[in-house]
């Protein structure tokens, strides 16, 4: 990203009229894909915890619009890099903290974004894409809670599926998510994992069955 974001004001002097507008950053940071210019990063490290005086709907308003951007890794690692997202969402830091042996990532937060990055609009499927994107992003945050160790398999994952659902529903309705996203969402994170049994090689009859 050689093209870089920056405020037409002092940063500090921008995020303080709103800080709203830090969330703002990381989503033009996605939709532009930009670098944010230090004074950006510096300002919002300093001030993520103004975000708190934001209304938790105008807050999910802003997410869900970076959610929905092509690229929204590179907003969702400024949030992460800058403590901002511990103010709204604080599951993804916990997710940087664990090893994620079964993909092979860093930790569980990489796999996470990369799977949220693989969830892109094609014309030729009729899919709600934000709903996908949200459960493609919260589809692993109960692994931190349920990582455990057995001998002869190693760490392992119990139920995280289904605790991940709760959580998801917990933290949706403190951002002020309708109803039905929140229904729609938790149900595609409790049954995340039955994919990846399907593609470890059950057959469409087990599918079906299940």
């Amino acid at each position: 990203m050689a093209r870089v974001l920056r405020t037409p004001l002092s940063a500090e002097e921008s995020f303080s009229d709103d800080p709203l507008r830090m969330l703002r950053a990381a989503r033009f940071i996605s939709q532009l894909e930009v670098a944010p210019d230090p004074s950006i990063t510096a300002a919002v490290t300093a001030m993520a915890d103004r975000l708190t005086i934001v209304s938790a709907e105008r807050v999910r308003i802003e997410f869900d619009r970076l959610m929905t951007t092509k690229r929204p890794t590179f907003g969702l690692w400024f949030l992460v890099d800058t403590g901002l997202v511990d103010h709204f969402l604080p599951e993804m830091k916990l997710m940087r903290l664990e090893q994620d042996p079964i993909h092979r990532h860093k930790d569980v937060l990489t796999h996470t974004l990369a799977v949220v990055e693989n969830v892109q609009l094609d014309p030729t499927r009729e899919f709600d894409f934000r709903i996908t994107r949200l459960a493609a992003l919260y589809h692993d945050i109960g692994k931190p809670r349920t990582r455990g160790f057995k001998e002869g398999k190693g760490v392992t994952f119990h139920h995280h599926e289904v605790v991940g659902a709760r959580m998801t529903r917990e933290r949706m309705k403190a951002m002020k998510y309708p109803n039905a996203d929140i229904e729609a969402v938790s149900e595609l994170v409790a049954i995340s994992g039955r994919f990846h049994t399907y593609q470890m090689g059950w057959t469409d009859s087990a599918v079906r069955r299940y």
